[in-house]
């Protein structure tokens, strides 16, 4: 009954709309599950990431 009602209300654009919120919240899941915080607070904003302590090159 609400799936029926929301797609009369919304039509079409309810199938993209409902993929897209199910995209970011996989997205946001493996995102977490990867740790990808930890592996972004060793960037040095070069975008190459240094395991070795060393200084970027100056510019």
């Amino acid at each position: 009954m609400v799936v029926a009602t929301a797609v009369d209300t919304f039509g079409p654009f309810l199938i993209p709309a409902t993929l897209f919120v199910v995209g970011v919240a996989g997205y946001a899941v493996l995102w977490v599950l990867t740790g990808q915080q930890r592996k972004w607070a060793a960037d040095d904003g070069d975008g190459v990431r240094r395991q070795d302590g060393s200084e970027p090159p100056e510019r």
